[in-house]
């Protein structure tokens, strides 16, 4: 959870990207989607913080940050139906963002079926590479398989430890980052106070693909 919270708000800190000449009626629409998607992530942390991960407040408060996700997702379909990819010529950079994350919290068959008119606004210059770099992973891990650039990490709720979430050649990993216009993994990880390590990566992967096949 504060894995997604720290997302929005290095996305937030990003250089916009070119002019902005708004769509203003949209603009204020994805801002104010925004503005509720973190508000409301921020307080089920403050809860999770203060009761824990089990109390009824919390889970609760999930089934309504559910029912806002599902809402904001329905629109945003909308919205991309109807006019594509929205850059920040158009919405502006909060705008840009806004539909960016509510795609990332959105539910697999939807972030399945918007991947590829993400791949394409980032061609178009209408979407950043960093953006779709994260939901590229996001879907990665989701069906199972290895991400790419070592965005998404996992708490285990056994151990309590957090820890990147298996890799393609994770040697290579930052190569793979400066492509896309990400910073190294060394950097992304200290936002968690995690230190890379990539020989305890692979043995890490290498025992949870051992697990899987007994």
């Amino acid at each position: 959870m504060r894995q997604l919270l720290k997302i929005l708000l290095l996305l937030l800190s990003m250089p916009l990207l070119g002019q902005e000449v708004y769509n203003e009626a949209l603009a204020k629409e994805l801002e104010a989607m925004l503005e509720k998607d973190s508000k409301h992530r921020r307080e089920v942390i403050a809860l999770i913080d203060e009761l824990g991960n089990d109390d009824p407040k919390v889970r609760a408060k999930w089934d309504e940050i559910n029912e806002i996700d599902s809402l904001h997702t329905i629109r945003v379909n909308e919205i991309l139906d109807e006019h594509g990819w929205l850059g920040v010529d158009v919405v502006g950079s909060k705008g840009n963002v806004a539909l960016f994350l509510i795609i990332q919290h959105a539910k697999l068959d939807v972030q399945v079926r918007r991947l590829p008119m993400i791949r394409q606004a980032v061609k178009d210059g209408k979407a950043r590479s960093e953006n779709l770099a994260l939901l590229e992973d996001r879907v990665a891990t989701k069906t199972g398989k290895k991400q790419i650039y070592g965005s998404q990490l996992w708490n285990d709720k056994e151990t309590g430890e957090l820890y990147v979430l298996p890799m393609i050649e994770p040697e290579k990993v930052n190569e793979r980052r400066a492509s896309v216009g990400l910073g190294t993994i060394e950097e992304y990880i200290a936002y968690w106070n995690l230190k890379w390590d990539v020989e305890a990566h692979k043995k890490r992967v290498a025992a949870w693909e051992a697990s899987k096949e007994n």
